[in-house]
């Protein structure tokens, strides 16, 4: 061993320290380390400084534009910037990263995992400027990176090797015909490859070109080089590999196995120490061929020794890590050593601290590696906010991030490792899934509950572990649970309480809030779980009901403790109590609790704190913000909590509702616009004061759909709806329906076309009688209250065309409708109804203006109350009548009819019920004064699909009245 001895100045100039570098036979430089230079970032920067302070070794930290501000260059004891935030113009700027070591006095450099890490002429750039490189020799790296030659070096040392070619000639013909002698399926490999790039599977012949020509384009993208080899596949295999260390004084040990099968696109997310379902001798079998593999190539340093596992328990060198993984944790805990702290003690020409015999196998660790990905988009990478994180106290947690920070679009979307030890590995399982549970992270999708359903998973539990575990069970593991009742109400009462007025103390209850509306004189809220609206009662400050699929759930909270950003508290449902905790991000909120949920914000009611003295309401923008959906317009009528205009705000959804009956008297806003906080969207009137009337045609509205809605009488029905643009601007609409009795089949095809900044809305029909239609309506352009409507039909077969021009004219007191028919006469009709209070009065005339005569006019009056409305007639003089519909419970519907004509006195009755035991069934029934009686079943197959049988028959037994009939609507 030859020593060199010299001098350094400082940055200053000034001062000037000794230093005393070794070369060894290995050709590495080791010297005594007071600073060193980790060229890394995230985790495995940090992981590295912490046992540097712990060995008093002062750590220097690298960054690039992008990871200014990052955890890992406030941790060190210095921090250096090095470029752009592209890692070939920082992290993977050789001549940078020596540079800065210079600059910063580090005798050493940490390449981590990743970045220069393998990088032979980076290691043998540090040996030629003095600067101890922590890892292996440069002929080590070299020769393990390409794998041709590690596989004839591993042959050589009696490292079992599977069969392949290995060779110079690199031609497709070459590479075909070496892959029929070694029998497919192959796999191919690149040769300067790594983490998983440039490798796939050819199963047979026939796809072998294919596989080729992307494996090759995957290397000469990722390494520079598509040189490839061939391997025989093996079916089911194992991810098994050895950790190995070596020193520079010739001592070599193995810390035992790993098991990393448990991989997504070739990458490992769950690693498991020791190996499942292997025998003491198995282990040290790989342990002893690991070591072969270290000693042929003068290995120091840590380094890992992959192996390929088939189902016999045969083992094959697949390649040599020659760095420390990103797994080492889970060594470190069965064997109770700090791998980092043998890499600076090796590093400084110190021995390995333990002998092999010293190294006892203890207990079982596992660890999870946590992602920022969409699982369900093929674990698509994800960059974005960690706006709340929260790890185990009771786990091992190397992370790389805090609170706040950014997952970068620059780099690994890795979060965290989470490790955990367990006496066996049954009971490691259970603790890492628990430290899962407890691993609380918002603003990102993660990979966190996929993980656990694998950790769940029979195979994995078996130990039936191998690298298509995750492919071949894709049905268990990719799948969409719908949330329990639990956590449907953990997730509305957390909704509740985030939306909780900032001024409520932490210990108020849920009740104290005034953001609440009222019906029958008992506070409700209304939350909005994706496409479900769920209402809450509060009935006393003791308790609130959760009404959920028909049924309401006497709901107790308490112990409520509130963070800035988060919520914990207790709950009690039905006698069961557990606990939750909350946490509000920018557009969704995260429950954890019966179940892990993310739900998107949605909810913003419109409260009673705006009702004036004068009954007047405004709903205004909470923010500013893009109009989605105007669901209402000028005199509609609108229920407690029904939502009126949806819009979108820092890509969130806001639903403004009523909060309480209403009456529109003018909509301000329109889809698409953009909109200031505070911007009047729409005006109502309290229902209580001045009632909007409907148009003459809908008086008694509510009963007459309980007579005519529902049913298919003699007829088998499908109708379907579509529609697309962004706010369902345009919608098809199409049917058919046979007719049982005549036989025949009738089709129509709607279609309808929206320009909502124009208030225009155009319809075209057709139907199988080869009737076309034409329907134009404009809407609140000529003055607000107003809608304009051309009507025409031409059946171009016969040709007969008509034609008719509408025109109606709303505000809160009255609505006045007229048309024109411009066929022949024309005749004129005029309809128009006034509203004060609960009072509805109405006319309806017509004039046919060729013969200067009135047609029949017809009179009404009503009077609709909180759950009634009574509707009394007279058509002409000589029809009177009256209908009364009632509404006794939510889902029970109720209605009367009553005719009766002057001339005849004939007199007409009818009953008539609607019944909804639950939110995807409803029946229907009714009967006349002539003993005829329908009933009607409904049945919501999915959100999508409603099936309705329909049947009619005299209770009199009259021949030939029963009818069936059957009805299938798809509205997606």
């Amino acid at each position: 061993m030859l020593k060199l001895c010299g001098q350094r100045a400082s940055l200053t100039g000034v001062l000037a320290k000794s230093y005393c570098t070794s070369l060894t036979s290995a050709g590495l430089v080791t010297r005594k380390i007071d600073k060193v230079l980790i060229a890394n970032r995230g985790e495995i920067a940090i992981r590295v400084m912490k046992t540097a302070r712990k060995m008093g070794i002062k750590s220097v930290a690298v960054f690039s534009d992008a990871d200014r501000s990052s955890l890992h260059t406030r941790y060190a004891d210095e921090a250096y910037h090095v470029g752009e935030p592209a890692a070939l113009k920082s992290y993977l700027d050789m001549k940078k990263i020596i540079d800065t070591a210079k600059k910063s006095d580090a005798q050493a450099i940490h390449p981590g995992y990743g970045f220069l890490s393998e990088n032979a002429e980076f290691a043998e750039l540090c040996a030629k400027e003095g600067i101890a490189f922590v890892g292996p020799p440069t002929k080590a790296i070299r020769d393990m990176g390409t794998k041709s030659i590690a596989k004839q070096i591993m042959s050589d040392a009696g490292v079992p090797v599977i069969i392949g070619y290995h060779g110079n000639d690199q031609s497709d013909a070459k590479l075909l015909q070496e892959s029929k002698k070694i029998g497919f399926p192959v796999m191919l490999k690149a040769v300067y490859g790594g983490g998983g790039k440039g490798m796939r599977i050819a199963l047979n012949e026939e796809e072998f070109a294919e596989k080729l020509e992307s494996a090759r384009s995957e290397a000469r993208k990722s390494f520079g080089n598509d040189d490839m080899l061939v391997e025989k596949f093996v079916e089911r295999p194992r991810h098994v590999e050895v950790q190995v260390f070596g020193d520079t004084h010739g001592n070599y040990v193995y810390l035992w196995e790993r098991d990393c099968s448990v991989q997504r696109r070739h990458q490992k997310i769950i690693e498991e120490a020791p190996a499942p379902g292997l025998t003491m001798a198995q282990r040290r079998e790989l342990g002893e061929s690991a070591v072969r593999a270290a000693q042929a190539v003068n290995y120091v340093g840590a380094g890992t020794v992959e192996f390929i596992m088939d189902a016999m328990g045969n083992f094959y060198f697949m390649e040599m890590n020659t760095r420390l993984q990103v797994e080492h944790p889970v060594s470190e805990a069965i064997t109770g050593t700090d791998l980092v702290e043998w890499q600076l003690k090796v590093a400084q020409g110190e021995k390995i601290p333990l002998r092999q015999q010293d190294i006892k196998l203890n207990g079982h660790a596992l660890e999870a590696r946590i992602y920022a990905e969409d699982t369900k988009a093929g674990f698509m990478p994800i960059a974005g906010n960690l706006e709340y994180l929260s790890f185990p106290k009771d786990a091992r947690v190397d992370t790389g991030v805090e609170q706040g920070d950014d997952v970068s679009v620059h780099y690994d979307p890795m979060i965290a490792k989470v490790i955990v030890w367990g006496a066996d590995r049954d009971q490691a399982i259970a603790k890492l899934d628990k430290a899962l549970y407890k691993t609380q992270i918002g603003g990102l999708l993660t990979n966190v509950d996929f993980v656990r359903d694998v950790l769940k998973h029979e195979g994995f539990v078996q130990g039936d572990v191998y690298t298509d575990f995750i492919r071949d069970h894709e049905k268990e593991l990719f799948y969409d649970s719908k949330p329990s009742v639990s956590a449907r109400i953990e997730s509305v009462i957390s909704s509740v309480l985030l939306n909780q007025d900032t001024g409520v103390s932490k210990h108020d209850g849920p009740l104290n809030s005034r953001d609440y509306f009222r019906l029958n004189h008992v506070a409700h809220k209304i939350v909005t779980l994706k496409d479900e609206d769920v209402v809450i009662e509060f009935p006393s400050s003791d308790y609130m009901l959760v009404n959920l699929d028909g049924r309401k759930y006497k709901t107790h909270v308490y112990s409520i403790q509130r963070g800035n950003t988060t919520v914990s508290f207790g709950l009690e449902v039905e006698g069961k109590q557990w606990n939750c905790k909350a946490v509000s991000l920018a557009s969704s909120f995260q429950v954890y609790g019966h179940e892990v949920r993310n739900w998107p914000k949605r909810t913003i009611d419109f409260s009673e704190a705006q009702v004036d003295a004068s009954s007047s309401l405004s709903a205004r923008a909470p923010m500013p913000g893009v109009i989605d959906k105007v669901l209402v317009e000028a005199g509609d009528t609108v229920k407690a909590g029904q939502a009126l205009v949806v819009m979108v705000a820092m890509k969130m959804e806001y639903i403004i509702r009523a909060p309480m009956d209403n009456v529109i008297t003018a909509v301000s806003c329109k889809p698409g616009a953009n909109v200031a906080k505070n911007a009047t969207l729409v005006r109502a009137i309290s229902r209580h004061r001045t009632m909007a009337p409907p148009s003459y045609a809908d008086l008694g509205k509510s009963c007459n759909d309980l007579f005519k809605k529902g049913y298919n009488f003699g007829f088998l029905k499908i109708e379907s709806t579509t529609k697309s643009g962004n706010n369902g601007e345009l919608e098809f609409k199409t049917g058919a329906a046979h007719n049982v009795s005549n036989q025949k089949l009738n089709g129509n095809l709607d279609i309808k076309y929206k320009v909502p900044s124009y208030g225009i809305t155009i319809t075209e029909k057709w139907n199988t009688d080869n009737v076309l239609g034409t329907t134009i309506d404009v809407q609140d352009q000529l003055a607000r209250g107003t809608k304009l409507t051309f009507d025409s039909t031409y059946a171009p077969h016969i040709g007969k065309r008509s034609a008719k021009v509408k025109a109606e004219w709303v505000n809160p007191n009255a609505k006045v409708n007229a048309d024109v028919s411009l066929d022949g006469g024309p005749v004129v009709n005029l309809a128009a109804v006034f509203g004060h209070g609960q009072w509805l009065i109405g006319v309806q005339s017509g004039l046919d203006v060729a013969s200067n005569k009135l047609k029949a006019t017809n009179f009404a009056l009503g009077h609709q109350g909180q759950d009634y409305t009574v509707h009394t007639f007279m058509n002409n003089a000589s029809e009177l009548g009256c209908t009364v519909f009632h509404r006794p419970a939510k889902n029970v519907e109720l209605g009367g009819q009553l005719g009766w004509t002057i001339g005849d006195k004939t007199t007409n009755f009818g009953l008539a019920a609607k019944y909804s035991p639950s939110a995807d069934l409803l029946f229907r029934g009714k009967i006349d004064n002539k003993s005829n009686v329908a009933l009607a079943a409904t049945h919501s197959l999915n959100k999508d699909v409603k099936l309705t049988a329909s049947t009619q028959f005299a209770l009199t037994g009259a021949e030939g009245t029963q009818k069936f009939g059957l009805g299938l609507e798809y509205t997606p």
